[in-house]
């Protein structure tokens, strides 16, 4: 869920402080590049994704203090089709677009779904970072 947060550094440090002395606090967030067969779908019909800007590995870096590690890798998942795409985004309760997105109208929508084909192989870079205690 850190991908919605506010303020990640803030995040962090409050977590990092209710570790017990020697623990350590693991989380793992999207990253630059996930569901990039989804924005180049919609770029190819000069529309644009309502994917939020997730963080390359060294933005997340700068988010987090110091002594972070941060792991990146990435995972392919097949999907029937785009619309068992949008409907396994919407089972994990990842429908938050990008600040200010405005939905596209159902027929740009199915224009999108049709452009990506079927099936469809959906990229997620996922970043784990690992934080030791204080």
């Amino acid at each position: 869920v850190v991908q919605w947060f506010g303020d990640l550094g803030r995040a962090v440090n409050r977590l990092r402080a209710r570790l017990a002395p020697g623990g350590t606090l693991l989380l793992s967030t999207l990253g630059a590049g996930s569901f990039a067969q989804w924005t180049d779908a919609h770029s190819r019909l000069g529309l644009r994704a309502g994917t939020p800007a997730y963080p390359d590995a060294e933005r997340l870096r700068g988010q987090l203090p110091s002594s972070a590690r941060v792991l990146t890798e990435t995972v392919t998942v097949r999907h029937d089709d785009a619309r068992a795409f949008l409907q396994a985004l919407k089972r994990i309760g990842a429908g938050t677009p990008a600040p200010g997105h405005t939905p596209l109208p159902p027929g740009a929508l199915r224009r999108v779904m049709r452009a990506m084909g079927a099936p469809v192989d959906i990229d997620y870079v996922i970043h784990y970072a690992i934080i030791p205690a204080e």
